[in-house]
């Protein structure tokens, strides 16, 4: 149905936001490590 895949493409959308703010996270520590 309609409405479920709009459920799992929101799904899909945050956890890509999640990895991508723990990936920029790891990055802005490894600048500080330098």
């Amino acid at each position: 149905s309609r409405i479920g895949l709009a459920e799992a493409t929101k799904k899909i959308l945050i956890k890509i936001l999640e990895i991508a703010m723990e990936m920029g996270h790891d990055w802005h520590e490894m600048i500080h490590v330098i």
